[in-house]
């Protein structure tokens, strides 16, 4: 927002550069309708905004929204094949509200089929796949004498000194190409977008890929990786940001559907309290529990957004009036003496020990913020999974009644109304919608209302007084946010009871009606994001948003200082300072410029040849800190590798003789893009006629 304020980008840039984004990222699935032209009229009128002077804290931010939000005239069909072509002609108050303050809409994201899943496995138009991927660990081997290379050295030292028949490597300028050529291997960077960064710690977004380092020319078959679910049901929502195809977007949480997805994919999600934020215009899953809430990269952002979406609506009968605080203003970030209630229950048999462990970090860090750790019991807390999915099935069972074929979305003719009836909602609705209009059906029907129901209705009044009782003695409650990281597609989607135990944690508050954000605060041991959970009392979202960064920043500050090294922080202060504000136009952007044109020097060319031959590196390895004192020095070994990754085009090296001192040294094949098989084809002949056979020598005490 500062930015586009201060002038150094509009809103129509900004959203040009998302659409472009979400153009070349379809495979992610986060989108099910983009409005392009829409976005950009919005953007204009920011534009506008910030020009007289209007400008407020979403004006001109391009945000994506759940499609549960119905949008004036945009297919709006919560993911259901039944409403398949519904255009409403209203549009929510929640992105009433949204527009209103000038937020540019990119479009409608892919979700859970009615809200209803933990994965975004059950939506008509497929399942979303995370933009975080389980990462491999290689081996690393400390040399003598000469560098490997970099900046996977660890790797091709493994394959060279035979520690590993292949390895991964990431490739920013030269990272696969450069070591490979150092060590006489085979070193391959594929077209950028070929193989997912997702669960890549990322240095440059737009230049890192993953790409395999072997001996031959063979493909490497470790390269294989598995898609992860997002989380569900606001799937597409956090696949849209955590992606960068949006900067925020809007999500609904029934039972935990913004917080779970926000912890599998590294972002803050806020679920306000029940009334908070307008039901009006969402289409109904659960009406007594669902909320509309925003899904963002900080806590900041979350603030600013959820001030915009919140405020009372005579429309909505649940909404309650209130003044909606200026949340952005309890970001103090002092929370000494705050009170953080630990509920004991949530410390369950067979809970991941990584689970464990972060909770216990999150208390370390609210400790060391000055704030006071209480221990609390939420006694009903294991009624309330159960009870969820007696509620909500119940309620959905209500609602979609409605969709029947007779007045909008799909019909499927049959014998007759009824049959008509049969035919629409067996064909309209997906097997997980079924499955809970099922139960919801048996438990309120006649003989069960009060077996089960009734019963959870009560359940639901003590589970209430329970955290009622705990804010006596306590501010803000801290716990996990999902009982794992994400997993595997299709892992749980034939098993739904192991789908609904991921809720476990947010479901309590969604049952009391209470507002809670998921804070990301750690990786798994697959690298995959963690999340925590903080519970606050009803319309006390001001102190969960204080609460939520905290901790954080100055664990920030001391982790980054001590936890990076100098070149990595010298690199960070140049970056840092090449985006800010006087200089953004005079290096940034001129790069991004330079760099357009170096892509359309490789196309031009492109038109004559098929591959590009050029040495991978200017010298051979050097000795061990012969340039670890002269940065520029060391840059200049990427002079070489680095025009094809900017570029974003595949290119391979190949081993292709030894320098005077008997080291390797070799040669770089580039090829157009997405076009890997006439490099491999290439390399292929060019490896049997360097006939590379010269091996290192064994110095190091491993077997050959």
């Amino acid at each position: 927002m500062d930015g586009l304020t201060k002038g150094d980008f509009t809103s129509r840039e900004l959203t040009e550069q998302h659409l472009s984004a979400m153009e070349s990222a379809r495979e992610l699935n986060s989108f099910i309708v983009e409005t392009a032209d829409i976005a950009l009229e919005m953007a204009d009128n920011a534009d506008r905004m910030i020009k007289a002077g209007n400008a407020t804290g979403m004006t001109g931010i391009p945000i994506a929204v759940k499609d549960l939000f119905c949008t004036k005239d945009v297919h709006s069909c919560s993911a259901s094949h039944i409403l398949n072509g519904f255009k409403p002609k209203y549009e929510s108050t929640v992105t009433s509200n949204l527009w209103q303050d000038g937020a540019v809409m990119l479009g409608k994201t892919n979700m859970d089929e009615f809200a209803m899943g933990s994965s975004n496995e059950t939506s008509f138009y497929g399942p979303v796949k995370n933009p975080w991927r389980a990462t491999m660990e290689n081996g690393e081997m400390e040399t003598k004498d000469y560098v490997p290379g970099g900046s996977s050295g660890g790797s091709v030292a493994a394959v060279a000194g035979n520690l590993a028949l292949a390895a991964t490597g990431t490739d920013t300028g030269g990272s696969i190409r450069q070591p490979a050529a150092f060590t006489g291997l085979v070193g391959m960077k594929p077209t950028y977008g070929r193989c997912s960064r997702w669960g890549m710690i990322a240095f440059a977004s737009s230049l890192d890929q993953a790409g395999p380092i072997t001996k031959t020319v063979r493909p490497d078959p470790t390269m294989e990786t598995k898609d992860y679910v997002p989380g569900g049901s606001s799937g597409g929502s956090v696949a849209a940001v955590a992606g960068n195809l949006a900067l925020a977007a809007t999500g609904t949480d029934t039972g935990g559907s913004i917080r779970q997805p926000a912890a599998f994919t590294g972002l803050v999600g806020m679920k306000p309290t029940y009334g908070r934020c307008s039901r009006w215009g969402m289409i109904a899953f659960a009406s007594s529990l669902d909320q509309a809430g925003p899904i963002t990269k900080t806590v900041r952002d979350a603030a600013i957004m959820m001030e915009s979406m919140a405020s009372y609506d005579r429309k909505d009968s649940t909404s309650v009036e209130r003044t909606v605080p200026n949340y952005e203003h309890a970001l103090t970030g002092d929370i000494r003496g705050m009170k953080i209630g630990i509920p004991k229950e949530y410390r369950m048999d067979g809970m991941p020990e990584e689970i464990e462990q972060l909770w216990q970090r999150g208390i370390e860090w609210m400790k060391a913020a000055g704030a006071e750790i209480i221990d609390i019991s939420l006694p009903h807390t294991k009624y309330a999974l159960p009870t969820y999915y007696i509620v909500a099935p119940a309620e959905a069972s209500s609602n979609l009644a409605r969709y029947d074929g007779v007045k909008y979305g799909l019909r499927v003719e049959g014998d007759g109304l009824d049959g008509m009836y049969k035919n629409t909602r067996a064909e309209g609705f997906g097997h997980e919608v079924q499955r809970r209009i099922l139960i919801g059906t048996y438990v309120l029907s006649a003989g069960y209302y009060d077996a089960y129901y009734l019963k959870a209705q009560k359940i639901r009044t003590l589970i209430a007084q329970d955290f009622a009782k705990a804010y006596e003695q306590v501010d803000v409650i801290l716990t996990p946010t999902a009982p794992s990281a994400a997993f595997a597609m299709g892992e749980k989607s034939d098993d739904p009871i192991a789908m609904y135990l991921n809720d476990i944690f947010t479901v309590p508050a969604s049952l009391a009606g209470l507002p809670a954000i998921s804070i990301p605060a750690g990786l798994s041991r697959d690298a995959m994001p963690l999340g925590l959970q903080l519970i606050g009392r009803a319309f006390d979202e001001e102190t969960i948003f204080r609460a939520g960064p905290h901790g954080l920043d100055g664990m920030y500050k001391n982790t980054r200082a001590e936890g990076f090294g100098h070149e990595v922080q010298r690199r960070i202060l140049i970056g840092t300072y090449v985006l800010s504000a006087g200089y953004y136009d005079a290096y940034y952007l001129k790069a991004q410029k330079i760099r357009t044109l170096i892509a359309q020097d490789f196309a031009k060319a492109y038109e004559q040849v098929d591959v590009i031959l050029t040495p991978t590196a200017p010298s051979a390895a050097f000795a061990m800190g012969e340039k670890s004192d002269d940065p520029i020095a060391m840059y200049l070994n990427d002079i070489f590798t680095v025009p094809a990754s900017l570029a974003g085009l595949p290119a391979i090296s190949i081993p292709a003789g030894l320098s005077r001192d008997a080291m390797p040294l070799g040669l770089q094949l580039i090829g157009r893009a997405f076009d890997e098989e006439t490099i491999f084809r290439a390399g292929h002949v060019m490896e049997q006629a360097a006939n590379f056979t010269a091996k290192p020598k064994n110095w190091w005490g491993a077997n050959s």
